[in-house]
């Protein structure tokens, strides 16, 4: 559940994985590019994340089906 102090009209929370390391980021920038992402989750993951490493971006459809 949101706090209800929070306003999180127009943002994005996206839920990352690496491993068994699962986290949610905060997404305030409705005009991310992919390459801003990778570097983002580069940051987030620091030293287990580099930028050889392949990246896998899913997303849920209507149906909740990950795509």
């Amino acid at each position: 559940m949101n706090d209800p102090g929070i306003d999180l009209t127009g943002k994005l929370i996206i839920k990352t994985a690496l491993g068994d390391d699962i986290r949610r980021i905060l997404i305030t920038n409705e005009d991310i590019t992919y390459d801003e992402l990778v570097l983002m989750m580069q940051r987030v993951y620091r030293g287990k994340l580099n930028s050889m490493d392949d990246i896998v971006i899913k997303y849920k459809d209507e149906g909740n089906e990950l795509l």
